[in-house]
C-alpha cells in the first residue's frame, strides 16, 4: 500500500510539472491525506492541482472515418454533444449524418445517415436518452438514443438554416434559433395532432446564436451586428409580449447616433433595472483593435458567471475570443427623470416626432454609398454585413407621426468586459464553437489545426477569484495543440470526466486527456 501511494504521488509531481522534491512530495502527501479525512483543501492547494491536471492535457486517441463505412463520410464535424452523465458522444455532420460514440473507450457506437436533408449543425440533449438536432434544412429532429432508426419526431417552424438548440428544465421548453431571425419556444409535452405546440418568442435580423444559462433565467444573443442581447429575468411563457415591436438592431443605432428614432424610443423602458422580468442589455465593449462585426459562437460559464464568445473584425482581418461578465449588478432606482451615467438624454426633446419613411446610412462595406435603411433591414440574415450604422445625419421626411415618450433618454450601455485574447484569422465563414471546462477554469478554443487551452489566470483560478479590477485583461495561454489535419471547428468538454474532444473539417475526431 505504502509502494503505491510513493508511486501515486511520484505521478502527481509529474502531473504538476514539478520535480518530485521533498516540498512537491510533501505537498502531494498532505493533499492525499486531507482528502481521506475529509477536510477542506488548503488555500491555493486547488488551483495548484488543477494547473497541474489541465498543463498535463494532450491528444490520446482520434478517429477518422474509414471505407468500411459506406455512405457514411461524415464531412466537417459542426457540434460536439455529450450526454448529461457523459456515458455518450453524439457529433453534428456537415454531409447530413450524426455519429454516436462511448466516449471512454472511444468506439463509433451507431450512425445515422441522412439525419436531416442539410448539414446537421447542432446537438442537444434533453436528457441522458433523448436528444433533438437541428439542420440547414430548416428543421428540428428529436431522436432516443436507444433506438437512432427513427426519429421521435419532426419540428417544423423555421423558414432559414436552424443553427441552435437550447432547452429550459424549469419550463419543459425547447428553444430552437435560426438564420431566419426567429427564436422559437417548443412545448415537448404537449403534442397534439397537428404537432408540437409552438411559439414564435423573438425576432431580429441577423440573429447568429442563442443560449440559456445553467437555470435558465437568462437568454444571450449574439448578432452579426457586433454585440450581444442579454435578457436578464427571464420568462419564455411572456416574452413575445414583452418585447413585441422591440428591434434591438434600430435601438443600437439610435445608440451610436444619439438621436431619437421614434420607432426605437417607445422601448427605453425594457433596458430599466426597474422590471421584474425580460429585461434587455446590450454587451457593446470589446477590447481594443477588435472592431467587433459577426459574433458567431456563443458559450455560457457552468455557473453562468460571463458568457464567452468569439467574433470576426469589421474589416475581417481578426478574429477575438471576449468573455463578458452577465452576472446582476447592483439594482438602482432609474426613473425617466434619472441622469444617470447609464442614461443620455436625446437631441430631440420634441413629443411629437415624424416618423420617416426612409432613414440613409454610411454602410462600411459600400464605400460612401447612401443606402435605404429600410433595404439593410431586409436583408437575408446569414449575411456578414452590419445590420445597423452610425446615421450619416439625421434625416425626417413626411411620414405617420409617433408618439416620443417626453423627457425621453438613450440608455447607455455599461462596460461588461473582463477578458479577451486574439485567434488565428483562417476557415473563413465557418463557425468555431468554443467551449468551457465542467469546473469552469479553462476554456477550449479552436485554434487553426489544433486546439488551444485558455485560463483567466496563470494559476488555473475560478473566475470568482480573478475578475480584473482595472479593465479587461488577457486571457492566460495554457497550451496549443496541434493534432488535426484540417481547420478544428469544433470542441467540448466532457461534462463528467477529465476529457476534451475535437473535431474538424475533414471528420476527424480527436480525444484529449492529461497525460503522465
Amino acid at each position: 500500500m505504502k509502494i503505491k501511494k510513493i508511486t501515486w504521488i511520484r505521478n502527481q509531481c509529474l502531473l504538476m510539472k514539478m520535480p518530485p522534491t521533498l516540498e512537491t512530495a510533501h505537498f502531494a502527501t498532505k493533499f492525499i491525506r486531507d482528502r481521506e479525512v475529509g477536510l477542506r483543501p488548503r488555500a491555493g492547494s486547488t488551483n495548484q492541482f488543477m494547473r497541474g491536471l489541465y498543463n498535463a492535457f494532450a491528444p490520446c486517441t482520434s478517429w477518422d472515418h474509414n471505407e468500411s463505412l459506406q455512405n457514411a463520410a461524415p464531412g466537417g464535424i459542426f457540434n460536439l454533444e455529450f450526454s448529461p452523465d457523459g456515458s455518450l458522444l453524439v457529433a453534428a455532420c456537415e454531409k447530413r449524418s450524426i455519429l454516436m460514440f462511448d466516449p471512454l473507450s472511444r468506439q463509433l457506437l451507431n450512425t445515422v445517415n441522412n439525419a436531416h436533408l442539410d448539414c446537421v449543425n447542432c446537438v442537444r440533449f434533453l436528457d441522458s436518452r433523448v436528444f433533438a438536432t437541428c439542420s440547414d434544412d430548416s428543421t428540428v429532429a428529436l431522436w432516443d438514443a436507444r433506438n437512432l432508426k427513427n426519429r421521435i419526431r419532426t419540428l417544423n417552424g423555421h423558414s432559414n438554416w436552424v443553427k441552435n438548440i437550447e432547452f429550459s428544465q424549469s419550463d419543459g421548453l425547447l428553444v430552437t434559433s435560426g438564420f431566419d431571425g426567429a427564436i422559437y419556444t417548443w412545448d415537448i409535452n404537449s403534442y397534439t395532432e397537428s404537432g408540437f405546440l409552438y411559439n414564435r418568442v423573438f425576432h431580429t435580423n441577423g440573429l447568429m446564436r442563442t443560449r440559456l444559462n445553467p437555470d435558465a433565467s437568462k437568454m444571450i444573443i449574439c448578432t452579426t451586428g457586433g454585440y450581444l442581447i442579454l435578457i436578464h429575468n427571464l420568462d419564455l411563457r411572456t416574452l413575445a409580449k414583452d418585447l413585441d415591436g422591440f428591434k434591438p438592431n434600430m435601438y443600437r443605432l439610435m445608440q451610436l447616433s444619439q438621436t431619437t428614432i421614434p420607432v426605437a424610443a417607445n422601448f427605453t423602458h425594457l433596458f430599466s433595472k426597474k422590471r421584474k422580468k425580460n429585461r434587455i442589455e446590450f454587451l457593446t465593449d470589446f477590447p481594443e483593435g477588435d472592431d467587433a462585426e459577426v459574433v458567431s459562437s456563443l458559450q455560457v460559464h457552468p455557473q453562468g458567471w460571463c458568457a464567452l464568445s468569439r467574433n470576426i473584425s469589421n474589416d475581417e482581418t481578426s478574429e477575438w475570443t471576449c468573455v463578458h461578465d452577465i452576472q446582476d449588478t447592483e439594482a438602482r432606482s432609474i426613473d425617466s427623470n434619472d441622469q444617470s451615467p447609464e442614461l443620455s438624454p436625446a437631441e430631440d426633446s420634441e413629443t411629437e416626432v415624424e416618423q420617416p419613411d426612409t432613414i440613409y446610412e454610411d454602410n462600411p462595406r459600400r464605400g460612401n454609398e447612401l443606402v435605404p435603411y429600410r433595404e439593410i433591414d431586409e436583408v437575408a440574415s446569414s449575411s456578414l454585413g452590419r445590420n445597423y450604422v452610425v446615421l450619416n445625419r439625421p434625416v425626417i421626411r413626411g411620414g405617420f407621426k409617433m408618439k416620443v415618450p417626453k423627457n425621453h433618454t438613450i440608455h447607455q450601455n455599461v462596460p461588461r468586459l473582463t477578458h479577451y485574447i486574439e485567434e488565428t484569422n483562417v476557415g473563413k465563414g465557418f463557425i468555431k464553437e468554443l467551449c468551457f471546462s465542467a469546473d469552469g477554469r479553462l476554456i477550449c478554443s479552436p485554434y487553426g489545426y489544433g486546439v488551444r487551452l485558455l485560463a483567466f489566470s496563470p494559476e488555473c483560478s475560478e473566475l470568482s477569484s480573478c475578475v480584473p479590477k482595472n479593465g479587461p485583461v488577457k486571457l492566460f495561454e495554457l497550451g496549443t495543440n496541434v493534432c488535426h489535419t484540417d481547420i478544428v471547428v469544433s470542441t467540448k468538454f466532457s461534462p463528467r470526466h477529465c476529457l476534451l474532444v475535437s473535431g474538424c473539417l475533414t471528420g476527424r475526431i480527436v480525444w484529449h486527456q492529461p497525460v503522465l
